[in-house]
């Protein structure tokens, strides 16, 4: 996987992970990872865990403004 301008990219494979792991995640987004799962052979518990990891690099935290209130 390799990530570029900020985009994520997701490389297709081949060989299919024949076993499954509970995720706690909306019925919205699983289903969108199902289907990035299904278009580029990539397991499911993979993409997640490169979502993750993309996040946590790319994480800022801002403080509140109180002003804005």
């Amino acid at each position: 996987m390799i990530m570029s301008n900020k985009n994520l990219v997701l490389t297709k494979q081949i060989e299919k992970e024949t076993g499954y792991q509970v995720m706690a995640v909306g019925l919205s987004l699983h289903k969108k990872i199902k289907m990035l799962a299904v278009e580029t052979g990539i397991p499911m518990r993979t993409i997640l865990e490169t979502m993750i990891r993309y996040g946590f690099e790319n994480l800022e935290i801002q403080d509140v403004n109180l002003d804005d209130e």
